[in-house]
């Protein structure tokens, strides 16, 4: 175990005693007994236009690279491999995505890996923009607000700057060749070329924005089975900064470090601890739990299709010979 590793068990450890120190977990266990039953509902249903949000944003990025998979295969793809990178260190899950793209479409794993470079980096800077902004919004006086979202829609157009940046480079010829220094110089022109097309960041960005607007909704329903006091804002930037907190500590799903992110949040936003905790349980039990199934459901599912499609082919091959 590394240095920076028993540094974040130390954090985790520490705000793990620290919330349960603070917390009343008799007053939690009411609150969840409380909790309103249709608003819980609400927030289970919304993980259907969640992941079909992933799926359609990565149909948009394979499209721009000229690769047109059906809807059959990247969809369900899309949804494991985000599901899988959030229980893995750095994302290295989102690496089975590339490999189910390679395996089911003969995707070259240069594109595959581009499609993940571009959609985890692009997902963690705008979700530091919206998070920073909606915190910047609570705490500044309410004309701030104007400025402040007119200071991240300027942050959020960087990238198409950066985009031009890498217009040359990406216009050249590829390199031929499979030493890996090629393969890296091939990665690196694919997400560049993805970066300099400003109609593919406006529409993927506007999924991306619509599945944190989702995910904001379902927390603040949470909230509001639980009667708790939080606004939209509240939601976002308590979401937000949990799932910060998840990516830096290397665990899987942020376990520890995203849940007391989210309970300390709410609770310096106007929830109790209570009620902060609860909500960070619920959150597990109506969003991050129907996930897990549901990527469970389409890994399966894409196992059995290319089982079918390995005997199609053994049966074609069998019939030409």
């Amino acid at each position: 175990m590394n240095v920076l590793r028993v540094w974040q068990v130390i954090i985790v450890a520490v705000l793990a005693f620290v919330l349960v120190w603070r917390t009343d977990f008799d007053g939690v266990r009411q609150a969840i007994g409380g909790a309103g039953v249709w608003q819980l509902a609400a927030v289970v249903g919304l993980n259907v236009p969640i992941v079909l949000l992933l799926g359609l944003r990565s149909q948009l990025v394979l499209g721009v690279m000229g690769r047109r998979l059906p809807a059959a295969l990247v969809f369900p793809a899309a949804i494991v491999g985000n599901v899988a990178g959030s229980v893995t260190p750095v994302s290295s899950g989102e690496l089975l995505r590339a490999a189910l793209l390679r395996s089911h479409a003969d995707l070259p794993v240069e594109a595959g890996l581009a499609l993940v470079v571009f959609e985890r980096s692009m997902s963690l800077y705008l979700l530091v923009i919206t998070t920073g902004c909606a915190g910047a919004m609570l705490a500044l006086p309410g004309p701030a607000a104007p400025v402040l979202a007119g200071a991240a829609v300027l942050f959020m157009a960087v990238p198409l700057a950066a985009g031009r940046a890498f217009g040359s480079q990406a216009s050249g010829a590829p390199e031929a060749g499979g030493s890996f220094a090629v393969r890296a110089s091939r990665l690196m022109r694919t997400v560049g070329a993805l970066l300099h097309d400003p109609g593919l960041y406006v529409r993927w960005g506007a999924c991306t924005l619509a599945v944190f607007a989702l995910n904001g909704l379902q927390v603040w329903l949470v909230a509001d089975s639980l009667h708790a006091s939080a606004s939209g804002l509240d939601a976002w930037t308590a979401l937000g900064t949990s799932q910060l907190a998840g990516i830096a500590s290397l665990l899987p799903f942020g376990l520890g470090a995203s849940d007391g992110s989210l309970a300390a949040v709410l609770g310096k936003l106007g929830s109790t601890l209570q009620e902060g905790a609860a909500v960070a349980v619920l959150v597990r039990m109506t969003s991050t739990l129907p996930l897990i199934m549901i990527a469970l459901g389409c890994y399966l599912y894409l196992m059995r299709r290319g089982r079918a499609v390995e005997a199609s082919g053994g049966a074609q091959r069998e019939a030409a010979g």
